[in-house]
């Protein structure tokens, strides 16, 4: 293939700055914009190109990430432990952080380590021997009924441990305690991190699961009354106070929690029709029926 012409290079270069625009706002216009969105979009837009990635992990940026995330209602500080697009991650999304796989265990973030694990991550990652054979001995993925220690805080402290150590033994124990004491007031303020978070991630679901609903019956009146519009009203009405008589086929197409647009009904339309004559077409059979028992 011929290299292209310097012409059509400067004409792309053109057409795709280097600069997105975005960083061309003042940062108090910036945090207008961001006042109306949630962390995740706001990550989200930290992984449209890298001259947003560096930007918005700037040390500076953390106010864009806090306007962010004062739309949360609920959603506790980020941790001296975690940066802003980490505990965004942590909240909103369920991936797991190590091999990016989806299951049951990466959807329960591990807030104490600001971490989601899948299961497989977790057994490769946790361990029961955090002193003997370490870190051999892995397995039951934090089960509730084994103590399970994280790998990677027991290396860390670990080899704390082995730093404080020195040939004078009294200061090796003061040292020492110094240490155990930090590492407890630091589980303690983990543990606390936790509570409010499972808290919040509790009232959270629920609000996203409320709204779910909310579209999925705002949806289903849309489609309704266009049907109505479309000439049957009366088998609208005979579907039953639930709409019982609704297809699975046709329940597959109402039951999404997203709003309708003209576009979707106008693809959706012809299988919605073709339901509702016959549904017209049973009707017309009933009332056929029960006039011939009437006359008997």
């Amino acid at each position: 293939m011929p290299p292209r012409s310097p012409r059509l290079r400067r004409s792309n270069a053109a057409a795709f700055p280097s600069s997105p625009p975005i960083l061309n706002l003042s940062h108090d216009t910036l945090a207008l914009v961001c006042d109306l969105l949630l962390p995740v979009d706001v990550l989200n837009l930290s992984r449209s190109c890298k001259s947003i990635h560096n930007f918005l992990h700037q040390a500076s940026s953390k106010f864009v990430w806090k306007a962010a995330r004062a739309n949360v209602q609920g959603l506790p500080d980020c941790p001296k432990w975690l940066s802003e697009p980490q505990f965004a991650s942590l909240c909103f999304e369920d991936f797991c952080f190590r091999c990016l796989a989806m299951d049951t265990y990466s959807r329960s973030p591990l807030w104490p380590f600001g971490i989601r694990y899948c299961l497989p991550c977790r057994t490769a990652t946790f361990t029961t021997k955090p002193l003997k054979d370490f870190p051999a001995g892995g397995g039951g993925a934090l089960s509730r009924k084994v103590l399970s220690f994280y790998v990677r805080d027991v290396q860390e402290f670990r080899a704390a441990l082995v730093a404080k150590v020195g040939a004078d033994l009294a200061a090796t124990a003061a040292l020492v305690l110094a240490l155990l004491q930090e590492k407890a007031s630091d589980t303690k303020d983990r543990v606390e991190f936790a509570r409010e978070c499972k808290a919040w991630h509790v009232q959270w679901k629920a609000q996203l699961a409320a709204a779910a609903r909310a579209v999925k019956v705002q949806r289903q009146q849309d489609i309704l009354r266009k049907l109505e519009d479309a000439g049957y009203a009366n088998e609208v009405r005979e579907l039953g106070p639930h709409y019982e008589g609704l297809s699975q086929e046709v329940r597959a197409v109402t039951d999404q929690a997203r709003p309708l647009t003209e576009r979707e009904w106008n693809v959706i339309r012809p299988t919605l029709t073709a339901f509702m004559d016959g549904r017209r077409e049973l009707g017309v059979r009933v009332a056929f029926v029960r006039q011939i028992r009437s006359r008997l």
